[in-house]
């Protein structure tokens, strides 16, 4: 059977010099996974060994949600820009399974059965903004912020077996869980401008100070979390010299 579902909605609210939009998204997906399936030959001098590959039902199964807000203020000199998004994402079956099974005469078939599965949990959210504000004539004021933040937790495991007169024997056996966090936030604070001196010269100016901060940590297996983090600033300013004549 094949589940496959989604809703989508969304609305927009005006007032004067305002806006407020809301988004969100949802998905539900549960249908059979890959198969996999086949026959082949192979010949040789003692013989022919034949390889046949069976399918073993397996899923898909995921729920995706995700809500997004957007925030606008203005007037005739300034602009305010807002937002937030939520992610959530849920893989409860990424699973694939089968047989693959070797025959020749006179010979006991072998057969190697193999599982894989794979589930994952996210939760993704991030917010930011944006402001620029009109100064005099020819200059602007400008910032904007964000902060993203992600929240991971993924299980994989692997499993085949051989089996034999009924009996089924472990050949290989493996299963991992991942835990990972990340925090990244950025803002920019600047000023530009367009400046005349007289009817055939004048300058722009552009100045901005920006930081950014990144922190990443991630555990395996439940050992102790590794950490990874580093800040990042820089200043720039700009000049430049404008000259022109008409004829």
């Amino acid at each position: 059977m094949v589940k496959r579902s989604w809703v989508r909605g969304g609305i927009a609210l005006y007032f004067p010099h305002q806006v407020l939009q809301i988004d969100g998204f949802s998905q539900y997906s549960n249908y059979p996974r890959q198969i996999e399936f086949g026959e082949s030959e192979y010949r040789f001098p003692t013989g022919t060994v034949t390889r046949k590959v069976n399918p073993i039902p397996a899923r898909y199964q995921a729920w995706d949600r995700h809500a997004e807000l957007w925030y606008r203020w203005y007037n005739e000199k300034s602009l305010l820009s807002l937002y937030a998004n939520i992610g959530l994402f849920d893989r409860y079956h990424d699973d694939r399974a089968g047989e693959v099974i070797h025959t020749q005469p006179g010979v006991p078939a072998d057969t190697l059965r193999y599982h894989h599965s794979h589930n994952l949990k996210s939760f993704l959210p991030d917010f930011g903004g944006y402001f620029h504000t009109k100064v005099g004539e020819a200059g602007e004021i400008f910032a904007s912020a964000e902060a993203g933040y992600g929240n991971e937790q993924r299980r994989e495991g692997q499993l085949e077996e051989r089996l034999h007169n009924g009996l089924a024997t472990k050949v290989y056996e493996v299963e991992s869980q991942i835990k990972s966090t990340n925090l990244e936030t950025k803002g920019i604070v600047g000023y530009s401008g367009d400046y005349e001196i007289n009817d055939n010269l004048g300058f722009s100016l552009d100045t901005r100070l920006s930081h950014q901060y990144i922190r990443l940590r991630a555990s395996w297996n439940g050992a102790a979390e590794a950490l990874d983090q580093y800040n990042r600033s820089r200043a720039s300013a700009r000049f430049m010299l404008n000259w022109g004549s008409s004829i």
